[in-house]
């Protein structure tokens, strides 16, 4: 069973958050990663998927699981792979659970902007997909994840994902619309999310990483190291 935040969370995560309802998890798949993330945003789920089977580990932390979709489709593929979902929407990790269920994940119900109240867990990946442009605030604000992130990774863990760039990106007409809609609803909060931000963001917590774009996409992939302050290493 997930458990409660332990404390109030913000209106602004909420709207966003509780945007995942059942109905809109059924056709998530086929609307949202079948057209809208290859037709609108230009990256090919394949390339999402080669990311995860990059750098899942024995031990998986999903921040955001979605429907469970992309690490159905991509890794865990041992049946000894260790699973952990952690999402702010039940709904969420209800549907994930389920569909993930051979991997008998275990799910925490968590504000990510907050501490991740996980026990003694350590995790040799860490994965953030499709989470930042979903978070309150500017980029800096958001990137507090790394630290509750960095904090629960075992020396040399993986820290991945994507994230959708903002307006300063080169978005398509149907692509900046749907960003403009999307942001005035509270799905998302990207506006001023640029690729510039996201390297400072890393690069003040991590020694070395990877970070680069598709589309209006930005990709990035840490491994920890405990010489980094947070900690963070060489990926290659």
């Amino acid at each position: 069973m997930a458990t409660e935040p332990d404390a109030p969370t913000p209106q602004s995560a909420w709207r966003g958050a509780r945007i995942y309802s059942r109905p809109l998890l059924s056709f998530y798949d086929l609307v949202v990663l079948g057209v809208v993330t290859p037709k609108v945003w230009g990256v090919p789920i394949r390339r999402i998927l080669d990311l995860y089977d990059r750098n899942v580990g024995a031990r998986h932390l999903e921040l955001g699981p979605g429907t469970g979709y992309l690490l159905r489709r991509g890794k865990p593929g041992s049946a000894q792979t260790q699973l952990t979902l952690v999402d702010l929407n039940q709904n969420v990790l209800t549907h994930a659970a389920r569909r993930l269920a051979a991997w008998r994940p275990q799910t925490y119900r968590r504000d990510i902007l907050r501490p991740f109240r996980l026990g003694t867990a350590r995790f040799d990946s860490i994965a953030l997909n499709f989470v930042l442009h979903c978070l309150p605030g500017s980029m800096a604000d958001k990137a507090v994840v790394f630290d509750h992130a960095a904090a629960v990774a075992a020396p040399g863990a993986r820290i991945f994902g994507t994230t959708i760039l903002g307006d300063g990106a080169a978005h398509t007409f149907a692509g900046r619309r749907m960003l403009a809609a999307f942001n005035r609803t509270g799905m998302f909060h990207n506006t001023a999310d640029t690729l510039q931000e996201l390297d400072r963001q890393l690069a003040s917590r991590f020694t070395s990483y990877n970070l680069d774009t598709y589309g209006t996409i930005a990709f990035f992939e840490v491994r920890c190291d405990e010489s980094d302050p947070h900690p963070g290493g060489l990926l290659r």
